[in-house]
């Protein structure tokens, strides 16, 4: 299996102000993410990089699954890594 890093970024605008995602590509200049919950892998939000705060630190997927993706973030909660 191949290994993906994933870098982190938190929403500072719009309804979800405050969620933290995975940003996991990009589309016509915004960035597509997910939080395993709301914003699935097979259907990423799409959202503008101003509207975002980049996190330090990169997750690697393995398995690629939307369970996977919500502890990765609740880790980085826990962790006090987000602002």
């Amino acid at each position: 299996m191949t290994e993906t890093k994933f870098e982190f970024a938190k929403s500072t605008a719009g309804h979800d102000a405050g969620i933290l995602y995975l940003i996991i590509g990009e589309d016509k200049g915004k960035f597509l993410l997910t939080d395993g919950k709301h914003h699935k892998l097979q259907n990423p939000k799409r959202k503008n990089p101003k509207h975002l705060k980049l996190i330090s630190g990169t997750a690697k997927r393995i398995t690629g699954t939307d369970a996977e993706i919500r502890k990765i973030l609740a880790v980085k909660k826990a962790r006090g890594e987000v602002e």
